[in-house]
C-alpha cells in the first residue's frame, strides 16, 4: 500500500537546534528535541534529542525501566511531555507532527482477546473502508489466510502478533512506533517480522523499534538509541552497542533498583 505523505504544518522550533550538524537537511526526517517526561515526581526522560531519516529503522534499547515505553507514550500522545518538541524537518524548516502521521503498536494488546471476534472481522473493525479483497491480501501477506474465520482468541501469540502487523500493513502511516514487537516470540516468527519491517523501511517509512537483543540490533538495525532514563546515546549500532557501553547503561539503572 502507498505511504501517505505527512500533512506539513509549520512549527516555531528553530531547525538548527533539532538535528546533528552532520545530518543532510535536504531530506525529510523525524526529530525529537530536548524531550523530558516524568512519571509522577520521577524524571524518566531528560533533554532527549535525536533525528531519524525517512527510510530508517531506529533500534531503541536499554534496561527495563529506562524509559523506552515512556518515550513511545509521549511521542504518540498517550502521555504528556514535561518539555520538548518533536515533529518533521525538511529543507531547513520544521513542521508539527499530526494525527495520522504515526501508528503505535504497544507492547501488550490493549483490547480483549476473549471477545468472540473472527480474524477478518478484527481487521474490518480496524479498517472499515477496506474491501474483502484487501483484507484477504493482508492476511495472505502474513501467512494468516487459512485463519480468516478463526476466532482471535484461538490464535497463538505468534499468530496474533502477525495479525497486529497485518493491521499495521493496512494502515500505511509514515512513522511506526513498535514497542517490544518481538517479546515472547520464537526466532522463526521474529525473522519473518523483521523482513516485513525491512520492507517498510525500503518504502521510506520511519520505524522506531524497542527491544533487548544486542546481537539482533548489530545484525539487522544499523542505528541505535541506547536509553537509560536521563542518560542516552545514539549513533551507529556498531559504535553504540559495545559491551562496555551496554554494561554501563544497564548498571546505571540497576544501581537505582529500577529493574
Amino acid at each position: 500500500m502507498p505511504i501517505p505523505q505527512p500533512r506539513m504544518q509549520p512549527s516555531d522550533i528553530h531547525p538548527d537546534s533539532c538535528c546533528d550538524q552532520n545530518v543532510n537537511h535536504s531530506g525529510r526526517h523525524f526529530f525529537v528535541h530536548t524531550l523530558s517526561a516524568h512519571h509522577g515526581d520521577t524524571e524518566i526522560l531528560k533533554d532527549l534529542s535525536f533525528c531519524v531519516h525517512s527510510g530508517t529503522i531506529l533500534s531503541i534499547m536499554g534496561p527495563n525501566g529506562g524509559g523506552k515505553t515512556t518515550l513511545f507514550h509521549t511521542l504518540s500522545g498517550i502521555k504528556k511531555a514535561s518539555s520538548g518538541h518533536w515533529g518533521w524537518q525538511e529543507n531547513g524548516q520544521t513542521y508539527d507532527l499530526k494525527q495520522g502521521d504515526w501508528t503505535y503498536l504497544p507492547q501488550r494488546f490493549q483490547g480483549d482477546r476473549s471477545f468472540p471476534l473472527r480474524v477478518q472481522e478484527f481487521l474490518h473493525l480496524s479498517h472499515p473502508t477496506l474491501s474483502n479483497q484487501d483484507i484477504e491480501a493482508g492476511l495472505d501477506q502474513f501467512k494468516l489466510g487459512a485463519y480468516a474465520d478463526a476466532r482471535i482468541q484461538s490464535l497463538s501469540e505468534g499468530q496474533f502478533q502477525r495479525l497486529l502487523f497485518a493491521r499495521l500493513w493496512m494502515k500505511p502511516t509514515p512513522i511506526l512506533f513498535l514497542d517490544e514487537p518481538f517479546a515472547g516470540l520464537d526466532e522463526r516468527i521474529i525473522e519473518d517480522l523483521i523482513q516485513v519491517i525491512q520492507t517498510w523501511k525500503d518504502q521510506g517509512r520511519i520505524i522506531l523499534l524497542s527491544h533487548h537483543n544486542r546481537l539482533r540490533a548489530l545484525q539487522h538495525f544499523p542505528d541505535t538509541l541506547l536509553l537509560a532514563r536521563n542518560q542516552y546515546i545514539s549513533g551507529t549500532s556498531v559504535d553504540i552497542l559495545t559491551p562496555q557501553q551496554w554494561q554501563f547503561f544497564h548498571d546505571s539503572i540497576c544501581s537505582s533498583q529500577c529493574c
